[in-house]
């Protein structure tokens, strides 16, 4: 995982991990998802970052979930505040020491 900050433009982006991009989704007007022609998201885009809190929740380099908006939050916090429909797939309990939190 690689995050970068550019300080002209205010804007952060985290690779997730590398791929060819093949499609961008905008969850929000300052919130992006990367995603390859199978749908995995290989990396977020978050403009104005200074003015946004995002908590990126990861398990072997495949993003699994995320929350905008919000203070920073724990990894077991994050995991109750998942939306299914955002999630890829949810951790087994075994695998939280895998996890990576990115905020």
């Amino acid at each position: 995982m690689e995050i970068k900050y550019d300080k002209e433009t205010d804007s952060k982006y985290v690779q997730i991990k590398k791929g060819i991009v093949d499609s961008t989704k905008e969850e929000t007007n300052w919130f992006f998802l990367d995603c390859d022609k199978n749908g995995e998201v290989l990396g977020v885009e978050i403009l104005e970052a200074s003015e946004h809190f995002v908590n990126l929740i990861t398990v072997n380099n495949n993003l699994i979930g995320f929350s905008l908006g919000e203070e920073r939050l724990s990894v077991e916090a994050l995991q109750k505040k998942m939306i299914s429909s955002k999630a890829v797939h949810q951790p087994s309990q075994s695998s939280l020491a895998e996890v990576q939190l990115v905020s």
